[in-house]
């Protein structure tokens, strides 16, 4: 009878350092699970209402609550500098990790010049790439017009 006991004690034993072994494993993958974090840029040359080059102009770029200002050069190019973040998901739900993404990366960008405004949509998502391979996989060409409107 006791070794019934005995061989019913190791088995619930060797269960139980199972079970702890996968709760640790699981654990530590939680652990090390981590956010990332980069930038993107848009670039593109830089039109005034009337549809010439902007030249040599300065504009400023509101990114939430950043602010930069941004310079074209004697062609009317620029390039903007663009941050993300994607926060770490350990411990969160998939709706709490939605809700960090969108407070950490505004939805639209504002650009101005001369008391015009240009509101691009933020796709931070299209180029949110931890290592990205080269510049040009993480920049958007995008052309800008300052209309009257």
């Amino acid at each position: 009878m006791q070794l019934t006991c005995k061989n019913n004690f190791v088995k619930w034993k060797t269960i139980l350092n199972i079970l702890t072994i996968l709760l640790f494993v699981s654990l530590t993958t939680e652990a090390f699970a981590k956010g990332c974090a980069g930038t993107y840029f848009i670039k593109g040359i830089a039109y005034s209402f009337d549809k010439t080059v902007l030249k040599n102009a300065t504009f400023t770029v509101k990114f939430g609550t950043k602010i930069k200002t941004i310079s074209t050069d004697s062609n009317g190019h620029y390039e903007i500098e663009l941050s993300w973040e994607s926060p770490c998901p350990s411990g969160r739900s998939k709706e709490q990790q939605k809700k960090d993404s969108e407070k950490s990366n505004p939805a639209f960008i504002y650009i101005n010049f001369a008391n015009k405004e240009i509101k691009l949509e933020n796709n931070w998502k299209k180029y949110a790439e931890c290592h990205p391979h080269s510049k040009d996989a993480i920049t958007c060409k995008k052309d800008l017009y300052f209309t009257n409107d």
